[in-house]
């Protein structure tokens, strides 16, 4: 099967990117738990961030920037990919139930071994008899 390759430009409604704005100016920031960057992003930085984003970032400006350069749309045919992967996650699971049956098998047989062992009465030297000497006999 052919894949289709369809001219595409990239529009934003104005409704979606006002939702967004309004989203991120909403955000509820937690107390830092370090003001640098040692347990992670920076606090302020992120907030300088998100705040440019809600507030200055000029969306139209970069969509026309992408938009100046050829953009497509293409059907891809992914029943391949995914057919692999399925196979892929039923030997990987296939081979779990494998690993688990011996585990239990080794399991068993000693647990056979111990038992066998605890059944088997310990043995205790027989002393022979003692022979009576014939020297009294004479």
């Amino acid at each position: 099967m052919a894949s289709a390759v369809a001219p595409f430009t990239i529009r934003i409604p104005d409704a979606e990117l006002d939702e967004l704005r309004t989203r991120i100016l909403a955000t509820r920031w937690p107390e830092p738990m370090a003001e640098d960057w040692s347990l992670g992003t920076a606090p302020g930085a992120l907030r300088n961030l998100l705040e440019y984003w809600g507030s200055d970032y000029d969306w139209r400006a970069a969509e026309a920037r992408l938009n100046a350069i050829a953009q497509v749309q293409v059907q891809v045919q992914v029943q391949a990919q995914a057919q692999a992967q399925a196979q892929a996650q039923a030997q990987a699971r296939a081979q779990v139930q494998v690993q688990v049956q011996v585990q239990v098998q080794v399991q068993v047989r000693a647990q056979e071994q111990v038992r066998a062992q605890e059944q088997v009465p310990e043995r205790v030297p027989v002393r022979e008899p003692e022979r009576e000497s014939r020297s009294h006999l004479g």
